[in-house]
């Protein structure tokens, strides 16, 4: 499979249960799903998992070692994974500031929302948290969650955060922040667990071995076909953890 600079996403959408030790089932077949990021545009929502091919994990919520939050809500990639609802539009919070605020943005591009993830405010769109440059999965009143969703080929789509952000995006010519995507830090010789939104090519952890290629590459897996049928009534999720693979849309 060929792997591109950043992220694949996976999509797919439902409930995922850890598939437990005693359950002999096959993998499922799986093909790669196919979104119609014009028809979000128009105002569909489009629900998947993401997963993250270097790891051979998905995203969904959790404790990022070595962001030493705690809260459980940084954006992780895991074997068991949470649906991530796709819409579009504005920033809901940045197109609401005054248009002398240096953070007001008219920008549109998509949304990605947790919708099972824990929140204090009732809020589920996956954003840039600006004291640490990471990603969290409960936004309230803070803005950045807009992204780029980039089809790479193959099946594979990078994800960066929104060309036009005000502060992070492209646009601003900062050479932090140009050509940045998002992905998942190899460090150690060993993946981290969180999700970083801005890594660099040619930075730590992404130069050698063709590491970085890996670290962003993401794939869309639809909901109903990541599951395993162990009998009649259960469905329990079987963890992937090869790069060779292949995901399928309902």
């Amino acid at each position: 499979m060929k792997n591109s600079l950043l992220a694949m996403l996976a999509l797919c959408g439902a409930t995922a249960f850890t598939m437990p030790s005693w359950a002999q089932v096959e993998d499922p077949t799986l093909t790669f799903a196919d979104p119609d990021l014009d028809a979000i545009k128009e105002g569909a929502k489009e629900v998947y998992y993401v997963y993250h091919v270097g790891t051979g994990h998905f995203m969904t919520s959790g404790n990022g070692n070595g962001l030493n939050h705690g809260w459980g809500t940084d954006l992780v990639v895991a074997e068991q994974g949470r649906e991530v609802t796709l819409t579009y539009g504005k920033d809901y919070e940045l197109s609401a500031r005054d248009k002398s605020d240096a953070e007001y943005s008219d920008a549109a591009s998509f949304r990605l929302s947790m919708m099972d993830a824990p929140s204090n405010g009732g809020f589920h769109e996956i954003f840039l948290r600006q004291a640490d440059l990471s990603i969290c999965v409960d936004h309230n009143k803070q803005g950045h969650i807009l992204w780029d969703i980039m089809p790479a080929g193959d099946g594979l789509y990078n994800i960066r955060l929104n060309y036009d952000d005000p502060i992070y995006g492209g646009i601003t010519g900062n050479p932090l922040y140009t050509n940045t995507l998002m992905g998942v830090n190899y460090t150690g010789g060993a993946w981290l667990n969180y999700v970083s939104p801005l890594i660099v090519p040619g930075s730590a952890g992404y130069e050698n071995a063709g590491l970085f290629e890996r670290n962003a590459n993401f794939c869309l897996i639809a909901r109903n076909r990541i599951y395993a049928v162990v009998d009649n009534s259960q469905f329990y999720y079987r963890p992937f953890t090869t790069t060779n693979f292949v995901a399928g849309k309902s």
